[in-house]
């Protein structure tokens, strides 16, 4: 876990900072490279998005490091509905199957669901 976190120290040490001045019960973003190029806040003006949004997507994260981030990137926001965009830094590097990349996935969802039941979670397929 320690490897993790050190892995992604800046960002997730941003995201701390911000995440204490963003309101919560909004829309969370957390993916890999290409959900960080997503620009959210185009978004939600083009779309007139009453609800807060925002993006702590992290570049090349493995689906198998998110789990240790959430509570810094996702969590702390109590989000009402986060997307996630994961595993595409998995696929690329070819080290796990797609049963161990879907079986992760599962694992992230419950630990999501086990911070907050009435949170929902949607899937964004891999590029």
């Amino acid at each position: 876990m320690e490897k993790v976190i050190k892995m992604y120290e800046r960002e997730t040490e941003e995201f701390r900072k911000l995440n204490k001045i963003a309101k919560t019960n909004g829309i969370v973003l957390f993916g890999s490279s290409f959900a960080k190029e997503i620009p959210v806040c185009e978004l939600k003006q083009t779309f007139n998005m009453e609800c807060s949004i925002y993006n702590r997507s992290i570049a090349d994260l493995s689906v198998f490091s998110a789990a240790e981030l959430l509570n810094d990137c996702v969590c702390s926001l109590l989000p009402k509905k986060v997307l996630l965009q994961l595993g595409e830094t998995d696929l690329e590097q070819g080290y796990h199957t797609i049963p161990e990349i879907v079986s992760e996935y599962e694992k992230l969802i419950a630990k999501l669901k086990s911070a907050d039941k009435h949170c929902s979670i949607v899937v964004v397929s891999v590029c």
